[in-house]
């Protein structure tokens, strides 16, 4: 068993786990569903308390809700969200792991090409982009942080950077 490491060059926005659920996540706890059972005793027959009988139990429910539209992520895949994400705002969307044990959501406009650069284990893709390509994504940069600001999301200033992945 190896492990594979897969990185890519992206001009975008990288977002957090924790901004993402500020933006997009709620919790509602959906509580036990019961009902009562009378019970007697054993020996003189005479109704005692009733004893609370738990039919369904309880659970808290995880749902993101994206420009009106609901994703239970309890029964969800992520990549139900990120294509949720990539239909709404017209770009690529991937979900990786991040150094400090938080999941980074990645948005940017071009897709991951094919591969550049293949060592066996280890795979580089969109390698390298020309500057002039990096200048006119520039307006569409623009509309896509207009885009994301739209649905609750900060920004900043896009980026040129190596996201990947290791699995």
């Amino acid at each position: 068993m190896s492990i594979d490491y897969t990185f890519y060059v992206v001009v975008g926005f990288q977002i957090t786990e924790s901004e993402m659920c500020s933006a997009f996540r709620t919790t509602r706890v959906i509580p036990d569903t019961f009902h009562m059972e009378d019970r007697f005793d054993s020996k003189t027959g005479q109704k005692i308390n009733p004893v609370r009988v738990i039919d369904k139990k309880g659970y808290v429910d995880e749902i993101w809700t994206i420009n009106g539209e609901v994703i239970n992520m309890d029964g969800a895949s992520d990549d139900e969200l990120t294509l949720t994400l990539e239909r709404k705002l017209g770009c690529s969307v991937e979900m990786r792991n991040g150094i400090s044990n938080e999941y980074l959501y990645d948005f940017f406009l071009h897709p991951i090409g094919g591969c550049d650069i293949d060592e066996g284990r280890v795979s580089v893709f969109n390698a390298s982009m020309s500057v002039a390509e990096v200048i006119r994504m520039a307006p569409q940069l623009e509309e896509l942080a207009y885009k994301m600001r739209q649905l609750g999301l900060k920004t900043g200033e896009p980026k040129i950077y190596i996201s990947g992945w290791i699995g």
